[in-house]
């Protein structure tokens, strides 16, 4: 998500020309030329000031993870597994924790995250999987397979949880099984119908438009009538939004969680973890536990996505954004 005018406007003009014709056109206007960050603040408070569902959090003793945050860790270079910190957070209108993995020196704390992510309403909450924590120059995040990875300092940046959220409920719960509903013609005529839309990053691909538009949703429900912004040049998008998300981005008094998604295996993090005795009988990288899929106490556990290969290479260039304008790759965007 971008975090700046600079970068949000990087991102929509000097993407590689099949991605630049894959969103809405570059002459429509914006409402919020500054970026979406204004809604963090001001009247009551902002996404900022929504309140965080109450948790309990419980701490993984070192030595294991899950093979995702070992992955996202590892892989990505963004923290030794071995300082990675892993924590159950069980919010309180959910029979099933989210796991959180945290390294050790991200600038955010555990309960920074766990209050961040709280703020989304248990109904578009319970389709994140894992949500992780890195450290990285600038404020950023990114979505893959329903994981949600925050990179730097995203305090007092509610409107990125809420984006990120977004990109799940685009292609699993307004979508379905991950085909998003934001690549739809309906969607792509609706917006069509308007004279601007919601920022200049918008106009990066159609699902971060449809992902900006959401979190204008959640401003809605949550702070006050996104109507009194006088957000009528782009009135279809935003009546089709809060028609999308009246049940997931609304806070309903007395709602829990329904379904979560399976975990991972969990991995040891390595052999200085193994050789100390902290891998709880994991050998090695290779050597997994094994994770049931049941249902509990009523919340359906369903198996964890598969990707198309369409949905993952719009994943991969989200990530790149994302690292981009954490500031932990050099932009490649003028490149010929």
């Amino acid at each position: 998500m971008a975090s700046t005018l600079v970068t949000a406007l990087l991102g929509a003009f000097f993407l590689p020309t099949a991605l630049a014709q894959s969103g809405p056109s570059p002459t429509l206007a914006v409402k919020f030329p500054n970026g979406l960050n204004v809604l963090d603040s001001g009247t009551n408070g902002g996404l900022n000031a929504v309140t965080s569902s109450s948790y309990t959090k419980t701490k993984w003793a070192w030595g294991t993870l899950p093979k995702h945050c070992y992955d996202t860790a590892s892989g990505n270079g963004y923290c030794n597994p071995y300082d990675v910190e892993v924590w159950d957070i069980k919010y309180s209108e959910c029979n099933v924790a989210h796991t959180f993995c945290r390294c050790n020196n991200s600038p955010l704390s555990i309960d920074q995250v766990a209050q961040n992510f709280g703020r989304v309403p248990v109904g578009a909450r319970q389709w994140i999987r894992y949500v992780s924590s890195h450290p990285a120059p600038q404020c950023s995040a990114w979505n893959g397979g329903n994981n949600m990875v925050f990179l730097g300092n995203c305090v007092n940046r509610q409107s990125v949880t809420f984006h990120e959220v977004a990109h799940s409920l685009d292609s699993w719960a307004v979508g379905s099984s991950g085909s998003a509903y934001s690549n739809t013609q309906q969607w792509k005529n609706i917006v069509a119908m308007g004279s601007c839309v919601p920022d200049d990053y918008s106009k990066a691909s159609w699902a971060e438009n449809w992902a900006q538009v959401a979190v204008m949703s959640a401003y809605h429900f949550n702070v006050q009538s996104i109507w009194n912004l006088q957000v009528g040049c782009m009135a279809d998008q935003q009546g089709k939004s809060i028609e999308q998300l009246n049940n997931l981005y609304r806070r309903v008094a007395g709602q829990t969680c329904t379904r979560s998604w399976q975990n991972d295996p969990t991995v040891c993090m390595g052999p200085a973890a193994r050789d100390s005795g902290n891998c709880n009988g994991i050998n090695s990288l290779s050597v997994q536990s094994t994770v049931a899929n049941n249902s509990v106490e009523g919340v359906t556990i369903e198996p964890a996505p598969v990707l198309s290969k369409e949905a993952e290479a719009a994943e991969k260039e989200r990530i790149l954004h994302a690292e981009e304008e954490a500031g932990l790759r050099k932009s490649k965007r003028f490149s010929a």
